[in-house]
């Protein structure tokens, strides 16, 4: 699946934040997922949501 905006860029673009370089490693892991990869799709998905309620439920900007 080919990313519209990857996340790597993204996260480029806001300066290179610590508080999402966990977000945004598993985001470009999925992107870029293969069979070959130790984790399913579905584990990075999961570690994804449960980064993005974490990061929603704290201030925002996040600190880092």
């Amino acid at each position: 699946m080919a990313l519209r905006f990857p996340p790597v860029e993204a996260w480029s673009r806001l300066g290179c934040p610590d508080a999402l370089q966990s977000i945004v490693s598993d985001g470009a892991e999925y992107g870029n997922w293969s069979p070959a990869f130790a984790d399913p799709e579905e584990v990075i998905a999961t570690r994804i949501v449960a980064e993005a309620a974490r990061l929603l439920a704290g201030p925002w900007p996040p600190l880092s």
